[in-house]
């Protein structure tokens, strides 16, 4: 019954030591969240940068009135007035 109790014993352990390397690549899926997270808050940090700055600010100013501008030549192309509602 002894040896019956230590054989048991041995292999319930074996079992339990198994199961903690069922997953070998599980810490690389964090280390690889955690480079994600860091990456992302350099990028978010860089557009935070971008975002006022002066470059940009004229960047989509001149883009704005381009397009407004293609609108107005579009709308006389067409012989289409604004409203003045």
């Amino acid at each position: 019954m002894v040896k019956t109790y230590q054989f048991s014993a041995a292999l319930l352990a074996f079992g339990l030591s198994s199961l903690s390397h069922a997953h070998p690549g599980e810490h690389e899926m964090v280390d690889a969240i955690m480079k994600r997270g860091e990456h992302a808050a350099i990028v978010q940090r860089g557009l935070e940068d971008c975002f006022n700055h002066p470059k940009f600010l004229e960047l989509q100013r001149r883009g704005q009135d381009r397009r407004w501008e293609k609108a107005q030549q579009l709308r006389r192309a067409r012989g289409v007035h604004e409203s003045s509602t």
